[in-house]
């Protein structure tokens, strides 16, 4: 017998979907809140969905083993990437952001302001750049680059990616900052990431660190 049932109250402000049976494959487009939704499945059954939205209010949003996009809304929210290539936005207010490092390989955090905390499942960062062995972190361009499977380089569908954390140029704060970036703060990781710095037409001194840092003589130097 093979049993799925999707419950939704007459308030609109709780979903739930219930699995009873075995290999079941469950596909949803959408899901979207005021308040919070859950799922309940077995080890045996498979869900599927493509993208969980939060509103206004303070959300706990939960992706599965699939590609979720998780979207917070203007909330304080909680999005908790269930592995795999997920995307979480969480939009306004002071969020948090929860993923286990060794299955989220290839996602991706989008913030847009307040102030934020990332906590990382099995893992602690570790200073001095992108070393094999070691969950290490790197700038590129205004992304923060975070080694989840420790080969000491960037691959796009292996590592984690924080959009905008950093400025442009600069060590300077982007849209996509985070505060806390599991055991560092997000100012330790400006300090201790490469710069971009562009100098202007005259004879401009432009000074890299030990860091990957871009140095461009050609524009006009806003550092």
């Amino acid at each position: 017998m093979s049993d799925t049932f999707l419950n939704q109250s007459s308030s609109e402000s709780e979903t739930e979907l219930l699995e009873t049976s075995t290999n079941t494959i469950v596909t949803i487009s959408e899901l979207e809140s005021e308040d919070s939704f859950s799922i309940l499945e077995t080890e045996t059954e498979i869900i599927r969905r493509k993208k969980i939205n939060g509103e206004k209010s303070s959300d706990r949003l939960i992706g599965t083993k699939g590609k979720d996009t998780i979207n917070g809304g203007a909330g304080n929210d909680t999005l908790i990437g269930g592995g795999n290539a997920d995307v979480l936005n969480g939009g306004k207010g002071n969020d948090t952001y929860r993923l286990n490092a060794k299955n989220s390989g290839g996602s991706k955090i989008i913030d847009t302001g307040g102030k934020d905390t990332l906590k990382l499942n099995g893992a602690q960062l570790s200073r001095g750049g992108l070393t094999q062995g070691k969950v290490g972190f790197e700038r590129d361009g205004s992304d923060l680059i975070i080694d989840l499977n420790k080969n000491g380089k960037f691959e796009q569908g292996k590592d984690l990616v924080v959009e905008n954390f950093f400025a442009a140029l600069g060590r300077k704060q982007g849209s996509g900052f985070i505060e806390q970036v599991d055991n560092l703060s997000g100012e330790v990781i400006l300090k201790e990431s490469g710069v971009v710095k562009v100098g202007n037409n005259k004879n401009n001194q432009l000074e890299g660190t030990n860091q990957d840092d871009v140095l461009d003589g050609k524009k006009v130097m806003t550092v």
